[in-house]
């Protein structure tokens, strides 16, 4: 009696240090993925390993959103005992450890036989149950229920031809998330052993971890669709956005276009009337007056052509390292009759070898725009200074005068199209520069002004790709 009672105290303290192992290894394996079907996959391998918790087979299925049938079954084990001898000495002769039954390698092969294929067909309707089915019993209730062999008639027909050699099966609800989310159903048809209070309260443990990784799979891929649709919406979004500068750079050069036809029209009446004047005339007088006003209109007429050009046709910038001092000083010879007209001056407070990187035909045309607008704004004697400095990565170019001023009101519209404070300009020099500095070099303009005083235009051009 005594060594009976040893023996059986030594079996309980085996059986529970293999427990233990047991539940170590799950928790381990599961830390090791979120995918849903290889954690399924885990959980049905635990309950059913080795035989020494007495599972012969198991089987997952989980509830319809909306809650009215179970489905998406898995399973492992043997359908039949012939089957049983060759799956479990196949496993024997390859001598596989749990952790080698964890990995995807065995899923394949345990998921060809019968019994899960069975299980992954089976479709139950829950509104077609009886009111004492153990499915209906285990889902209202939510506690594990064990059927002996005689109970397994009540359950689904579709169910008890595949469990009916069972002598005992367990259903137990699985939760996820506090809410039973579906059911798994085990038996011991082909290791006869019973069921008793330690199993169930084992069986219990393991679906408890199985609910909470199966938990966070479901979280996982859920973040992972959630990421994909934000990935494809801001794709669309880009595209979307590309779209629409497209289409305002379309219709911008189409107001243009309409504006300088319209713009087009007056100076060439213009000049046609007086080279008429001038061809019927030998007043000297007459004849020096009519030219200056044909240049004058010639001049206006250029203006409008080369702002159309440039706004029209803009392209992505070939960048490059650029000295400023080359644009200015070619600038400074360009712009030297305007600057004489009015007796300006020109100041540059530039290091040695200013370095830009950036498209230089791109530049120069922000930096005429700028100084001729600074030389306009002198109405006699004055000057135009330019500074360079580098700051946070980015050069830092301020173009100031002591001209005319812009008004308050003014300063929050000079970068619209077609605006402008001239009677002879046509409103988009400035959106030009607007367009070069932010979007084609990614940098920033800013403009201040005291009106009657002065003007200083600040741009940033960043210098991260300046080789060094």
């Amino acid at each position: 009696m005594v060594k009976t009672e040893y023996q059986e105290i030594e079996k309980k303290i085996d059986e529970q240090g293999y427990q233990l192992e047991l539940l170590y290894k799950l928790g381990k394996a599961f830390q090791t993925t979120f995918e849903f079907e290889k954690i399924i996959h885990i959980t049905l391998v635990t309950l059913t390993a080795g035989g020494a918790l007495g599972f012969s087979r198991a089987a997952i299925f989980f509830l319809s959103e909306d809650g009215k049938h179970l489905g998406n079954g898995y399973g492992i084990g043997p359908y039949n005992q012939q089957e049983a001898g060759i799956i479990w000495a196949e496993l024997d002769r390859q001598n596989c450890t749990l952790e080698d039954l964890f990995k995807n390698s065995h899923k394949d092969y345990l998921k060809k036989q019968l019994f899960p294929q069975r299980i992954k067909e089976l479709l139950i309707e829950i509104e077609n149950l009886s009111s004492n089915s153990p499915i209906k019993i285990v889902l209202e209730k939510g506690n594990i229920l064990k059927l002996d062999s005689p109970q397994s008639l009540l359950l689904p027909q579709s169910l008890s031809e595949i469990f009916h050699i069972s002598s005992e099966i367990i259903i137990a609800p699985l939760y996820i998330k506090d809410k039973i989310s579906g059911i798994v159903i085990t038996d011991n048809a082909f290791h006869f052993k019973i069921f008793d209070t330690s199993t169930i309260n084992f069986l219990f443990i393991i679906l408890s971890h199985a609910g909470l990784a199966i938990g966070y799979a479901l979280a996982y891929e859920k973040i992972k669709k959630n990421l994909q649709e934000l990935e494809n919406l801001h794709e669309k979004l880009k595209d979307t956005q590309n779209n629409l500068i497209a289409s305002e750079r379309l219709a911008s050069i189409g107001k243009i276009s309409a504006y300088f036809a319209h713009e087009l029209k007056n100076p060439l009446v213009t000049i046609g009337g007086y080279i008429k004047q001038t061809l019927e005339t030998d007043d000297e007088i007459k004849i020096k007056r009519n030219l200056h006003v044909i240049k004058k209109e010639i001049n206006r007429l250029e203006l409008l052509y080369n702002n159309f050009l440039e706004f029209s046709f803009l392209q992505n910038s070939k960048k490059e390292n650029i000295n400023i001092l080359d644009i200015l000083e070619d600038l400074k010879i360009s712009l030297k009759l305007q600057m004489t007209d009015k007796n300006i001056q020109f100041y540059f407070n530039i290091p040695e070898n200013p370095i830009i990187f950036g498209d230089k035909a791109q530049l120069r045309i922000v930096f005429f725009n700028i100084i001729l607008n600074s030389i306009e704004s002198i109405k006699a004697e004055g000057s135009v200074t330019i500074k360079f400095s580098y700051e946070n990565n980015s050069a830092k170019i301020e173009i100031s005068d002591d001209g005319q001023g812009i008004a308050k009101e003014d300063i929050d519209n000079i970068f619209t199209e077609f605006f402008t404070t001239k009677t002879h300009g046509i409103g988009l020099g400035l959106t030009i520069v607007k367009t070069i500095i932010e979007e084609l070099h990614q940098g920033k303009i800013e403009i201040y002004s005291e009106l009657g005083k002065w003007t200083k235009v600040i741009l940033y051009i960043p210098n991260n790709e300046i080789s060094k």
